[in-house]
């Protein structure tokens, strides 16, 4: 039986894209005078960050060559301190999780630092929602590991095939839940994706309430 369902935070219930491509577009603005090139500079970022699954050093350094440019920052340090200002919630989240909320226990497990997520989570103002909130700095692995999976499930003092996991990055959250012994859920938002693996697939938040 169901009792919690548990939620990665970026491109799940927070718009990482809008987020990432305006904080991108802001940082490397003063560095291109030229509107097109900077779009492309940008556009190639994200491209080279892989959905947040990139080391941010290896990207500035693949940035910095290709587009002959030397930043002042260290876009990692910049990453941590500025993107939970322009953190956004999907147009559905706060729907879902207020219909959800009524009848399970809600969570989050997150790669990343504490404070970080923390600032994505309570600027996009959803915290309230959330019986435990759990990040990888926390337990000391990052996902897919199942100790964070199996963490957050005590936390909740459950049994992990009581919870739900619903991400959208196959190898760290469907993965990581399944090989924890979790439900899971693969949200993903991008139109068709091709996979053969047996697994819940979801393009919307909102599609939770036709499950749950």
């Amino acid at each position: 039986m169901v009792k919690a369902i548990l939620f990665d935070f970026d491109d799940t219930l927070g718009n990482r894209e809008y987020a990432a491509y305006n904080l991108y577009h802001d940082l490397l603005k003063p560095y291109f005078s030229d509107e097109l090139l900077l779009e492309s500079a940008v556009q190639d970022t994200l491209v080279t960050e892989q959905y947040g699954n990139c080391d941010k050093n290896y990207v500035q350094t693949q940035i910095q060559n290709r587009y002959n440019v030397q930043f002042d920052f260290i876009l990692k340090e910049k990453w941590e301190e500025l993107i939970g200002q322009y953190s956004v919630p999907f147009d559905d989240t706060v729907d879902t999780l207020e219909y959800l909320k009524k009848k399970y226990k809600l969570g989050v497990i997150t790669n990343g630092y504490t404070s970080t997520q923390h600032n994505k989570i309570n600027n996009v103002g959803i915290a309230q929602y959330f019986d435990m909130i759990l990040t990888s700095q926390e337990v000391g692995v990052l996902k897919p590991d199942p100790l964070i999976f199996r963490c957050a499930a005590e936390r909740l003092n459950l049994n992990v095939d009581e919870c739900v996991y619903v991400g959208d990055v196959f190898s760290n959250d469907v993965f990581g839940a399944l090989r924890a012994g979790m439900k899971a859920v693969w949200i993903w938002k991008r139109g068709f994706r091709q996979c053969r693996y047996d697994v819940q697939k979801i393009e919307t938040l909102s599609d939770l309430k036709k499950l749950y």
